[in-house]
């Protein structure tokens, strides 16, 4: 049976992506150990081993500098070489699985116009929309520095952009009916602005489209593990902050991978504004 292994940190946007789409296209899955199996569960065809990389440091941090020389996460260890990013990730996984689980062709279609137009919303995703994203909420996040308005602007022409030309006619998902990996890498992108205190609001095309997203099977549950505790601290970090008395700015650092985990090493470095992964301990992806 292929063994693959999934270096990830589950606070990590893109991370959280890849996590959420092999939970949709495995045949089965044991949570609990980190364990996803793709075919039939007797005899599956590949086994998905989940590593939960400490971001403050851990027993992980070598061997995943080993394989990547991005250091980036998500990284996926497959039976043919290393894979990161988690676009090409979510890709891969779905090649894997459309021979044994028919519902995983929906994620990523076979006909040639709905697959090329995934791709092209994958591109825009990493190149424009998650910069954006990057840009306006990592300085407030990491740095505690308000975004300006440059940045908020160039935010909301994306997201207006994703409104009114992608979701405007009323489509429940990105490219019809179906979700797709699109739709699994941009809402948890957007989620993001969580951290930062921001909304996605008078876009009602697009607010409906993340109410859908955000009640998806299993959605919930992948952003419980680790993103919704770091939300709160950084809501708890710009309350402080807003204190008379507070001349701390409202940074806070991403959530580590194990929660019972004690830091072994100096705290990661933390992703340039245009990153588009999520940074292991060692570098930005």
């Amino acid at each position: 049976m292929p063994k693959h292994t999934l270096y990830l940190s589950r606070g990590s946007a893109p991370c959280r992506a890849v996590l959420y789409h092999l939970s949709r296209i495995s045949t089965k899955s044991v949570v609990t150990e980190g364990l996803f199996l793709i075919g039939d569960v007797a005899k599956p065809t590949a086994e998905i081993q989940i590593v939960d990389v400490d971001l403050n440091g851990g027993a992980h941090v070598e061997v995943l500098q080993g394989i990547n020389p991005l250091h980036c996460l998500p990284t996926l260890e497959t039976p043919f070489g290393p894979l990161w990013e988690s676009r090409a990730v979510m890709l891969y996984l779905a090649e894997l699985a459309q021979t044994e689980n028919p519902d995983a062709w929906t994620f990523y279609p076979r006909k040639l116009y709905q697959r090329a137009t995934v791709n092209r919303l994958l591109d825009w995703d990493q190149g424009t929309m998650y910069r954006a994203i990057g840009e306006a909420v990592y300085p407030l996040v990491f740095q505690g520095e308000e975004p300006s308005d440059m940045k908020l602007a160039a935010l909301a022409k994306v997201v207006t952009h994703l409104d009114e030309n992608e979701l405007s006619d009323g489509r429940p998902y990105l490219t019809g009916h179906d979700m797709t990996v699109a739709d699994i890498s941009i809402a948890m992108g957007l989620s993001m602005l969580r951290l930062a205190g921001l909304e996605v609001d008078d876009v009602p095309h697009c607010e409906s489209w993340l109410a859908r997203m955000n009640q998806s099977p299993g959605w919930a549950e992948v952003n419980a593990f680790a993103f919704d505790a770091w939300v709160e601290r950084a809501k708890a970090a710009r309350a402080a902050a807003d204190e008379p008395d507070s001349d701390e700015p409202p940074t806070t650092e991403p959530p580590e991978s194990d929660p019972t985990a004690t830091p072994t090493e100096p705290p990661a470095k933390e992703p340039e504004p245009d990153a588009p992964e999520s940074p292991a301990p060692a570098a930005a992806g």
